[in-house]
């Protein structure tokens, strides 16, 4: 069995009449695999495992082929996006990328305190 093949199942077991209502005939279903097949190459086992994780706990629809390349790599922000220049967790995140090596750092995330060491 093809990984597309696979793939396809698994949408259908997720969204069961849903994925089923999306590719109504055999012609719809091959044209689909083709075009998900050719949207997909390159991707890793891991990262569409990632997508199909993410689809399967949060949306209610199948994915389209861009929403569903989205999740499988999703765009990781920067933290100043997050926090912002002066916040404390961006603080201490500059701090450690500018560390000295054999120097311990504390960071917060989430308001917790964590403690990170160089390795010895």
């Amino acid at each position: 069995m093809s990984w597309i093949t696979t793939l396809f199942l698994r949408f259908q077991g997720i969204w069961l009449d849903k994925w089923a209502r999306c590719i109504p005939s055999a012609e719809i279903l091959e044209c689909a695999k083709r075009d998900w097949r050719i949207a997909l190459a390159g991707f890793t086992g891991q990262e569409i495992r990632r997508g199909i994780d993410y689809a399967r706990d949060n949306l209610d629809w199948p994915p389209s082929i861009a929403e569903f390349k989205k999740l499988c790599r999703p765009v990781i922000e920067p933290a100043s996006k997050f926090w912002g220049e002066g916040h404390p967790s961006y603080d201490e995140l500059q701090k450690y990328k500018r560390r000295e090596p054999d120097k311990e750092i504390s960071c917060t995330k989430s308001g917790e305190l964590i403690k990170i060491s160089p390795k010895s």
